[in-house]
């Protein structure tokens, strides 16, 4: 295993918490919009494929927006 397969798995969830808080104060700087609908972070594993069953490949994870489009926005 490689010294970037093994940070991988850090990275990526550490990448992922970032996307999700970019969301979250991007739901506090609209809080006054009209009509603004929130989004939330959904968190998925990464699952990779390794070539060989000789190395390992590690997962991750990614955050994925779900905007909030069936509540209703301020009026």
């Amino acid at each position: 295993m490689s010294l970037y397969a093994s940070l991988f798995s850090g990275v990526s969830g550490l990448a992922a918490n970032s996307s999700a808080m970019g969301m979250i104060s991007d739901n506090i700087v609209n809080i006054n919009t009209v009509g603004y609908k929130g989004t939330q972070a959904k968190f998925s594993s990464l699952v990779t494929e390794s070539n060989s069953t000789a190395s390992y490949s590690p997962g991750g994870v990614q955050a994925k927006p779900q905007a909030l489009i069936s509540q209703q926005g301020l009026l």
